[in-house]
């Protein structure tokens, strides 16, 4: 599976293939991963137990339990170097942007996704005053029965705020 994240359109956005740079160079510019993959959906996954027991023909015709959702995280998905003051009062919001497929696609059977988090990885040495945090999003795939295997693709936007003023991306 494949995931696409857009920065709201307000935020200056790059991408990048990695975060090789531990201190971008201009603040609240966001920079992202370039089209991040989340760990494939495996058999094993639906299922409660990889085992089962039949004592009987009876118990052949017992239809497996399956698990009510799965769970994918991905992190860290975007950096952005803000002010220290700003750290501690950010929050980040995702959100469905397109998925194809209707149904089939495991995208369109998210519940909301929710953010990984907030962590500060990093201080600016030539800007004290400057820190660098980062972000992931986690999944949580539900009602699966209908999805067909192979590649699917996602796009959510990513939306990072100041929780005194949540209508405005940074």
């Amino acid at each position: 599976m494949a995931l696409s994240a857009l920065p709201q359109p307000q935020a200056l956005a790059q991408t990048a293939s990695d975060f090789s740079n531990p201190c971008p160079t201009t603040k609240y510019e966001m920079s992202l991963i370039n089209n991040a993959t989340l760990d494939k959906l495996l058999p094993g996954d639906f299922l409660s137990s990889d085992k089962g027991w039949a004592n009987n023909q009876q118990d052949l015709l017992v239809p497996p339990s399956f698990n009510g959702g799965i769970n994918r995280n991905l992190s860290p998905l975007w950096r952005m170097r803000v002010t220290k003051q700003d750290a501690a009062l950010l929050q980040v919001r995702y959100q469905l942007v397109a998925a194809q497929n209707g149904k089939l696609n495991p995208f369109n059977n998210i519940t909301n996704p929710v953010s990984s988090g907030i962590n500060v990885v990093s201080s600016c040495p030539e800007a004290v005053d400057t820190v660098v945090v980062e972000g992931g999003i986690k999944f949580q795939f539900q009602d699966l029965s209908n999805i067909r295997k192979g590649d699917h693709i996602g796009q959510f936007s990513v939306c990072v705020n100041r929780r005194d003023d949540e209508n405005k991306c940074l």
